[in-house]
């Protein structure tokens, strides 16, 4: 079960697979909260996501990337209430959310993946940087495929 409404930046049509990823996350890790790993690990489960393309544009191996983050999510350190965010991940969905609405868009994916990269733990921001994923790129291909 995705967390309540207020959680979240918006239920764009690619934004609910990505929720229904969070909820599977949080259910496999036997945990009641959602971190910002696990916010990660759900955009692997995102059909056509800006972070898929980017890791298959650059030949690595999406499968071993996504196991890789869900291993980091599984000891992903927080607190929480049954079915929500942790605060730092609240502070990460709220960010995804300002960048939509910069941008005058429905919250997708993208913008998830853009508030982790701005707001993410230090874990999260290592393996995005590892996997050569920065601001600059998604907005690049944000840009691309917007023309």
């Amino acid at each position: 079960m995705p967390p309540d409404d207020h959680d979240q930046p918006g239920t764009g049509t690619r934004l609910i697979p990505f929720w229904n990823a969070v909820g599977m996350n949080r259910y496999l890790n036997h945990r009641e909260w959602v971190a910002d790993a696990d916010l990660l690990a759900a955009l692997f489960d995102v059909e056509g996501s800006v972070l898929i393309k980017i890791l298959a544009d650059d030949g690595r191996d999406v499968a071993a990337a996504r196991l890789t983050i869900i291993d980091i999510a599984s000891f992903a350190r927080g607190e929480g209430y049954r079915g929500e965010l942790t605060p730092p991940a609240k502070i990460v969905m709220q960010i995804a959310g300002e960048e939509a609405r910069a941008r005058g868009v429905p919250p997708h994916d993208e913008h998830v993946l853009l508030a982790l990269l701005e707001a993410g733990s230090t874990e999260v921001k290592g393996m995005l940087a590892a996997f050569g994923i920065d601001r600059a790129r998604v907005l690049r291909e944000l840009d691309h495929t917007e023309v």
